[in-house]
């Protein structure tokens, strides 16, 4: 029940109430008067032993006002009543106020929360995709030597190691350049680069330091990125 209705029944039933009680209290039968009625009938109204006729009519008069006090009390004592009820009812009224004013505020909060918490998820989940991405281009930049090409590679590297760090250089040029928009890149499309990397790994120190070292005189960037890869290598036993 809402407050609109709480306050609807309240005073239905207050207006209900006074009303019967009015109703109830004009419409009341009026006593005759014992002196008209005697004096209508030509009689002499009645006499009480020992009281004279004077005072039994002020006897009737006391209980007039007698009942009318007693029914004046009665009233003020309803009009209490009443507005007792009505200051309860106004009472309530204001206590589910403050409590729907709490539950609106504790709507709100939990709103809040729960847009941060989506606002955080996505935010997540993003993090989540970048991780993915740059775990796929580590995964994807990584050198693995199998069982199978080990043994050939390091044929390979040591037919390398007897050849002068110049021509060596010259050769794992060759085979890092491929194709590219402008034509011959380094590590274009085609470029054997991986293959370049497992030769150095496999080449001797001293020889692999020759190499590297007239590289980055002739092709500097590709020095950079053979001894970048030469770090992802994995060498698998």
């Amino acid at each position: 029940m809402n407050k609109k209705m709480i306050m609807i029944t309240a005073g239905a039933g207050i207006i209900c109430f006074v009303g019967s009680f009015s109703v109830a209290w004009f419409t009341r039968p009026a006593k005759p008067e014992p002196k008209a009625e005697a004096t209508a009938l030509g009689a002499k109204p009645a006499e009480v032993p020992g009281v004279p006729a004077s005072g039994v009519s002020g006897l009737n008069n006391s209980r007039e006002t007698a009942e009318v006090t007693t029914t004046s009390k009665q009233l003020k004592d309803l009009v209490y009543e009443v507005r007792e009820n009505i200051a309860g009812y106004q009472e309530k009224l204001r206590g589910l106020e403050v409590r729907e004013q709490r539950l609106t505020d504790a709507h709100d909060e939990l709103k809040k929360d729960i847009d941060k918490l989506n606002s955080l998820r996505v935010e997540l989940a993003t993090m989540v995709e970048r991780l993915k991405a740059e775990r796929d281009k580590l995964a994807a930049s990584r050198v693995v030597i199998d069982k199978t090409e080990k043994e050939n590679i390091k044929t390979i590297a040591l037919a390398y190691d007897k050849m002068d760090s110049s021509s060596a250089g010259k050769i794992l040029t060759s085979m890092c350049v491929g194709e590219g928009e402008k034509g011959k890149v380094v590590g274009g499309t085609n470029s054997n680069m991986t293959d370049a990397v497992k030769i150095l790994h496999y080449m001797g120190d001293r020889t692999k330091g020759k190499v590297l070292s007239e590289l980055a005189m002739s092709e500097p960037k590709l020095a950079a990125i053979l001894c970048e890869k030469l770090k992802q290598i994995i060498d698998k036993e």
